[in-house]
């Protein structure tokens, strides 16, 4: 199946979510894609060129007079017309909920079911089951069912999934869920399927101070009919609630073994200014690694070393260095290498702006004594703010490409074409791509996407907000430092939120979830190579996906 938009599979699939980790929580989708005001236009009717600017395929959405999306429609092109391809039908209750979503395909003539899914919900509007099935042989076959239970205030207390075999459920994992009167999850316990019965397999207890601070995490895991020590770990913190030191353990029987420990100390600003990590050796905990930050006066990180602890002396091992020019823009970031007596440069980054936009990034690495670009982006907008081109050079074994991506507008600053060239013999040619994204309003609303595509004609069509979604635009959501390095912090403007954050690569891949339970929240991105991702942002009422930028 061809994909239009990697960001309306997200909001249809991934959806609104609760507290949980593991869990596959589809959207109410109470019309989702007109909860803000970048996104009261969207485009209804697109189509897609290739390089000899012949039409690939058509892609049409169909909205109902509620603004909800009905059906999504796919028309592929054929020598001199176009032909039915693919649609989705979506169909609501009357409060607006999603009941049914209908993937059919154009076969001989008639349209053929290929998926469905459906969705029941309780008096309070909360999603109850949800079902998968498959088209087959002329007749529909069971493939899934989740179920879900919500208290009144939201918090799931049960999920589980069972799949279909032959003539039954077949039971498969399971997760049931208690919290404290503040509404902090307190336990939680998985269960799996074996023969049709379900057995323990892992329980998860927290523990909170009187403000509310996890100071434990403790998981047992199921084995030979008794509960077994697992992971561990244990926080402090400070008068104004950072994290003081953590401290984790790890299982060995009925046993808690000491592993590692973390010390943060902070400035007067309260912003992290050493990050001490130990390893437990037999009897006593030894240094490891340890992270110094500076700060200039408006708060802004100039200054990152790190340091590994060997024969009983810290030894640096690299830093980085960051500029900001006079309005806070990060322009330079440089990143050092430590050569037995001297820092060395390694890589860099340079950031030029306009008077609202970042117009140039540049990223270079030392080689052979000398800088060496490995990209540069030059972006050009017009005069509110929309983007014109996006030229991208690139150098690979020293050979360049350069690519662009460039774009008109209609009045309401909606990209009504899109189209991607490739610098070739002194001049911009045609040339394919296999993405292109829709803008309103400065935002990335849509992506077409195929493995030929060119350029792309939009038509758009306007939304007004509902109470429903005006409702959502209240709880404002921001992301922090970004770009970033170890860590991401996500803040809410309200206190009490349940969210999960997901993060997607470019390519459209989820590689990291995390589950968000408070106002401010913190995401540890080590293990993300260094690059551009989305975060996409899930709760009852809110949604909302952020471009990540990670540097190394």
């Amino acid at each position: 199946m061809k994909k239009i938009s990697f960001f309306l599979l997200l909001n249809l699939l991934l959806g609104n979510t609760d507290a949980q980790k593991n869990i596959y929580y589809p959207t109410q989708f109470t019309n989702s894609l007109t909860k803000n005001k970048s996104l009261t236009w969207l485009a209804d009717t697109i189509v897609a060129y290739n390089h000899l600017q012949s039409p690939t395929y058509r892609y049409i959405y169909v909205f109902d007079t509620d603004n909800k999306l009905s059906q999504f429609k796919t028309d592929i092109w054929q020598s001199d017309h176009w032909e039915n391809y693919l649609r989705t039908n979506y169909s609501y209750d009357s409060n607006n909920l999603l009941i049914q979503i209908l993937d059919e395909q154009w076969n001989q003539g008639l349209w053929e079911g290929h998926n469905r899914y459906s969705f029941t919900y309780d008096q309070n509007n909360k999603l109850t089951s949800y079902i998968t099935e498959y088209y087959d042989s002329n007749s529909w076959h069971y493939s899934e069912k989740y179920q879900y239970l919500f208290d009144i205030q939201n918090h799931l207390l049960f999920y589980s999934l069972e799949n279909w075999q032959t003539d039954h459920w077949d039971k498969n994992t399971k997760y049931e869920y208690t919290y404290n009167t503040h509404g902090d999850l307190v336990t939680e316990l998985h269960q799996i399927g074996e023969n049709n019965i379900w057995v323990n397999y892992e329980i998860s207890t927290y523990t909170y101070d009187s403000n509310y601070l996890k100071t434990q995490l403790e998981i047992l895991n199921w084995n030979n009919n008794a509960w077994e020590n697992y992971f561990k770990q244990e926080f402090t913190y400070t008068s104004t609630g950072k994290i003081d030191t953590e401290i984790d353990y790890y299982g060995n029987n009925s046993q808690w073994l000491l592993y590692d420990k973390t010390i943060y100390t902070y400035n007067a600003q309260d912003s992290v200014e050493t990050q001490l990590f130990q390893i437990y050796q037999t009897d006593h905990f030894e240094n490891d690694e340890l992270y110094l930050y500076s700060y200039d006066n408006d708060g802004n990180k100039i200054l990152e070393v790190s340091k590994i602890w060997n024969s009983g002396t810290w030894n640096n091992n690299d830093s980085i260095k960051y500029t900001f020019d006079s309005q806070n823009h990060l322009i330079q970031k440089q990143f050092f290498k430590w050569n037995s007596s001297t820092w060395a440069n390694f890589q860099q980054w340079h950031y030029v702006y306009n008077s609202n936009q970042l117009i140039q990034e540049s990223y270079e690495k030392w080689e052979n004594n000398a800088w060496s670009y490995l990209y540069i982006y030059t972006m050009d907008f017009d005069t509110q703010n929309n983007l014109l081109s996006r030229i991208e050079e690139r150098w690979q074994n020293g050979n360049a490409t350069k690519v662009k991506y460039s774009y008109l507008y209609d009045s309401n600053n909606n990209s009504i074409e899109g189209k991607y060239e490739q610098w070739n013999n002194g001049a911009w040619e045609d040339f394919i791509t296999n993405e292109i994204p829709i803008f309103s309003n400065q935002q990335v609303i849509n992506s077409v996407t195929n493995n030929q595509l060119h350029r792309y004609e939009a038509h758009f069509k306007s939304f007004e907000i509902n109470t429903i979604q005006a409702e959502a635009i209240k709880i404002k959501c921001s992301i922090y430092p970004n770009p970033a390095k170890d860590f991401v912090n996500i803040d809410f403007s309200e206190n009490q939120i349940t969210a999960k954050a997901t993060i997607f690569s470019t390519s459209q891949k989820a590689i990291q979830t995390e589950i968000l339970k408070d106002k401010h929240n913190q995401i540890n991105i080590n293990n993300l190579k260094p690059g551009v991702y989305f975060i996409q942002i899930n709760s009852y009422s809110f949604s909302n996906i952020f471009k990540l930028v990670k540097n190394y």
